[in-house]
């Protein structure tokens, strides 16, 4: 028997059976003849950016007419002067206050808007009578130049021209511990009769006080800018109804105020329900 043979042949059917199990019946994982290649991998799509911050926001513009001015104002149709003072903030929250002779009576008036925050402005106002419960329209045509604040207001259907001069109290730094102190004034006029009024304003800007007609009134006193002198404002009036005094009074109350050189008198004045006067207290 020739074994060699048989050996070769048995070789031979082993090869084929081999390749066989390895064929797809398409072509061989191992033929690159058969033109088959495997997908290329898949790309994932670019991601979006990562998002950015965006810019700050630019505060607003400091108010070009802040400071406490002072000078006259002129009634164009009697000619009748009246002392004026005008409180505006830094976010141009203003205040003309013009009173008769610097005294309280019935000639006394506010007249208030928000003039922020270039040199000059022109529209609509709104203005209250002293001690009076109506809110009464008016306007306001003013300018900031050559270091004056100048123009007209119109109140009631009366004309008023004014010219102001800016005070170098505003310019001076505060601190509430700066304010902070009891202040006292003694009035004869808004309140019907002789009445004291008490504030006393805390190092942390609590503010309480107090009239003998009865009224009361807590709030609190703020310094938006500590650069300048100027105060914010805000108070609850209550009690008020006796001696003197309205219930219609009674309410919330938002104004201003500077603190005098010599730091013992505290200048200001509140809008409500109706206009107390612009008021000096002194510590």
């Amino acid at each position: 028997m020739n074994t060699t043979g048989a050996q070769g042949l048995w070789l031979a059917a082993l090869a084929i059976a081999v390749l066989s199990a390895c064929s797809n019946g398409v072509g061989s994982v191992s033929d690159p003849a058969s033109g088959q290649q495997p997908p290329p991998p898949t790309v994932p799509p670019p991601s979006d950016p990562p998002p950015t911050n965006p810019p700050p926001t630019t505060p607003a513009s400091s108010s070009a007419m802040a400071g406490y001015w002072k000078g006259t104002a002129t009634e164009q149709a009697s000619g009748r002067a009246f002392d004026a003072v005008a409180l505006i903030d830094a976010e141009g929250n203003a205040q003309w206050q013009l009173t008769r002779d610097g005294v309280f009576n019935n000639d006394g008036f506010v007249v208030f808007a928000n003039v922020c925050c270039a040199a000059q402005f022109d529209d609509d106002a709104t203005g209250k009578n002293l001690g009076e419960t109506n809110t009464r329209d008016a306007t306001v045509t003013v300018e900031v130049a050559n270091n004056l604040l100048s123009g007209e207001l119109q109140f009631r259907r009366e004309q008023y021209r004014f010219s102001l001069n800016p005070s170098s109290d505003y310019n001076r730094a505060l601190a509430l511990a700066d304010l902070a102190g009891v202040y006292t004034r003694r009035d004869d006029t808004i309140f019907g009769e002789e009445v004291t009024l008490t504030m006393t304003i805390e190092s942390s800007g609590q503010l309480t006080g107090s009239y003998s007609n009865g009224c009361v009134f807590n709030g609190s006193a703020a310094i938006p800018d500590a650069s300048h002198n100027m105060v914010r404002l805000q108070i609850d009036l209550a009690n008020c109804g006796s001696r003197g005094s309205q219930k219609a009074w009674n309410g919330s109350y938002a104004g201003l105020g500077v603190l005098l050189s010599g730091d013992d008198i505290f200048y200001h004045s509140v809008i409500g329900p109706t206009w107390l006067g612009p008021q000096s207290v002194q510590r």
